[in-house]
């Protein structure tokens, strides 16, 4: 049944996309403030692309599908964007247009875990990620790291239920939806579960990015001048950048003004208020 209405979905979809509409595609798990969990679409995401959208005269249309389904859909351009963070392993498939919101990922373990710093001088760990995910293959920068599988649809506090049923060592999120959590979730305090935040374990700071298809109706590409190939694949270093008078480039620009006006950080503030 359920991928019954995840089909009816994608064809009403398929439906819809046209030069009038922007197909967004998000995993069917909650992960607010960005997106609520599926049927729900409510989240920063919809209020932002969708007002973005609207400015060009189109209408926004979400899909919730498992993550290996979604790029696949992206890579046949039934799926025009999945936002989120920059994935080198992904640039054959899209590029990335960035709306001004700042997020990082942060490691969560069992409060007996010694502070984490960096990832290559933790201990032996387990981390518990989702289908899909793009840490799946972690273990190839971090060897001390394993990596293990839990279905499709993992959010804050399933990760918090394998980590404190010993079922996993480290769980990996993104700050805005830790913050979320607790902050709208009454007397939800980690030191009283048994868990910790290491806030430094991993990277720093890095935009939330668009991924748009680049076999979408809405994109056009060029080649990019600036691109050095002595240099890692980064959102500003890619061989092809977005063609300006693409659809793609006018959203591009109507999100650079969304977030010059302050209107983004205004509707990120109010999403992240207690409920």
């Amino acid at each position: 049944m359920r991928n019954f209405l995840v089909w009816c979905c994608l064809l009403l979809a398929t439906h819809l996309h046209s030069a009038e509409s922007f197909v967004l595609a998000y995993p069917e798990r909650q992960r607010l403030p960005f997106m609520a969990e599926s049927p729900n679409d409510e989240g920063l995401y919809r209020e932002i692309f969708g007002r973005a959208v609207a400015q060009l005269g189109a209408e926004l249309v979400i899909v919730r599908l498992p993550k290996k389904r979604m790029f696949q859909y992206m890579r046949e351009g039934r799926v025009d964007a999945y936002p989120g963070s920059f994935a080198a392993d992904r640039a054959s498939i899209m590029n990335w247009i960035g709306f001004g919101v700042m997020t990082r990922e942060v490691c969560i373990t069992r409060a007996d875990v010694p502070p984490l710093t960096n990832l290559e001088s933790a201990p032996p760990m387990r981390l518990v990620h989702e289908i899909g995910d793009s840490r799946a293959h972690i273990d190839r920068k971090y060897p001390n790291i394993t990596p293990v599988v839990f279905g499709a649809r993992l959010d804050v506090k399933h990760g918090f239920e394998l980590l404190k049923g010993r079922r996993g060592d480290l769980f990996i999120i993104e700050e805005l939806p830790l913050r979320y959590y607790l902050n709208t979730q009454p007397n939800a305090m980690l030191s009283e579960m048994g868990l910790q935040v290491h806030a430094n374990c991993i990277d720093g700071e890095k935009p939330l990015l668009l991924g748009i298809s680049r076999t979408s109706k809405w994109y056009g590409e060029r080649p990019n001048p600036d691109y050095d190939r002595r240099q890692p694949l980064s959102p500003r270093n890619l061989p092809t950048k977005i063609d300006e008078a693409s659809r793609a480039g006018r959203l591009r620009d109507v999100l650079q003004s969304m977030e010059i006006s302050g209107e983004i950080q205004r509707i990120l503030a109010d999403m992240m208020k207690s409920k």
